[in-house]
């Protein structure tokens, strides 16, 4: 149902950006209808089972009412209709067939229609819209999307996974609760930073996008170099929009760079990539007890390091966005020659 939802941004592509962050958001968002149904639960003392009969009412009316969504099919529009006393030319009675008052034989052959050429289609080599899945898996877009993905997953759910373990080492078990409490009831509120997150990748771009992000990047991990709460504290927020921006923008560049029609291939095979990725998060925190006794402050200095090697996908996308606009350049000139 997601990722059903995120072809609607087909329909308003000057703001794809916008609506891929705010489903994204949302989301996210909807683990606050898991600390609603705790709320029901302990001081409604309504039985568990009873709350999700409830629920159970949204899955089914949308279920009930896909049936009655209108396909393209059933869309009404103008019929094309004959009118069936010009349908056959008037005649004369010697057979000859009358047009406007010009008279034409029969019998005389209709004139050859001007034969067309087809001309060779120009492919630009840098849209992969229009190329096969294959093609698509091995460009250098791809590639380095792939992996700035997968990376930054493993970043954001390492760190969404020790967090806890981090804060209480930190500043004790009880302010450690408390924090993680604290980050979990912020993290919602990444659904407020979908209009700049739209902003920038609507109006300035994947490179403007991405650049921001990686100071996000940057700036968190310092930050997470100091265990002092303020700065803990100020993190949470800086790390909301952090992780708002890197999904929006991750998903809007798949969309924008390889099209709709193979979109679903295209992003699975990123999160296949991401997931496996994703398993080095036992191998950090086995790293963090077996050899730092326990210490996360050398994970974090890894992650900083990792996160600075990261940059090279702004570089790239920056690089290739100069290299489409000198063949943009030279195929103006061409034709300018050309038609002189």
């Amino acid at each position: 149902m997601y990722f059903a939802l995120i072809t609607l941004t087909n329909l308003f592509p000057n703001r794809t950006g916008l609506l891929v962050g705010l489903f994204n958001s949302c989301f996210d968002a909807s683990v606050v209808v898991m600390a609603l149904f705790r709320v029901i639960y302990d001081f409604g003392h309504v039985p568990i089972g009873h709350i999700f009969l409830v629920f159970n009412v949204i899955p089914v009316s949308i279920f009930i009412y896909s049936f009655f969504w209108p396909s393209l099919k059933e869309v009404p529009g103008k019929a094309v209709t004959v009118d069936e006393s010009v349908a056959e030319p008037a005649k004369t009675d010697d057979g000859r067939v009358q047009l406007d008052e010009v008279e034409l034989e029969e019998s005389t052959p209709a004139p050859t229609p001007l034969q067309v050429l087809p001309t060779e289609e120009v492919v630009d080599p840098y849209d992969l819209t229009k190329v096969g899945y294959r093609k698509q898996i091995t460009s250098p877009e791809f590639i380095s999307s792939t992996g700035y993905m997968a990376v930054g997953m493993l970043f954001i759910n390492t760190y969404l996974g020790t967090v806890d373990v981090q804060l209480q080492d930190a500043f004790g078990v009880e302010t450690g609760h408390i924090m993680s409490y604290v980050l979990g009831g912020i993290l919602p509120l990444g659904l407020l930073s979908v209009p700049v997150v739209g902003w920038l990748l609507d109006k300035k771009g994947f490179v403007v996008s991405f650049l921001v992000l990686q100071g996000c990047y940057l700036l968190f991990c310092v930050l997470s170099l100091f265990y002092v709460v303020p700065v803990q504290v100020i993190n949470f927020p800086l790390f909301t929009f952090l992780r708002a921006l890197f999904f929006s923008a991750a998903m809007t560049y798949v969309i924008q760079t390889f099209g709709y029609a193979n979109f679903g291939r295209i992003w699975g095979t990123q999160q296949v990539v991401a997931g496996f990725t994703n398993m080095l998060q036992a191998v950090l925190i086995q790293m963090v007890y077996e050899g730092f006794d326990g210490n996360y402050l050398s994970m974090n200095v890894t992650m900083l390091i990792v996160v600075l090697i990261l940059t090279y996908f702004p570089v790239f996308l920056f690089l290739r966005k100069r290299q489409v606009a000198a063949r943009a350049l030279r195929d103006i000139q061409h034709k300018s020659i050309s038609s002189g």
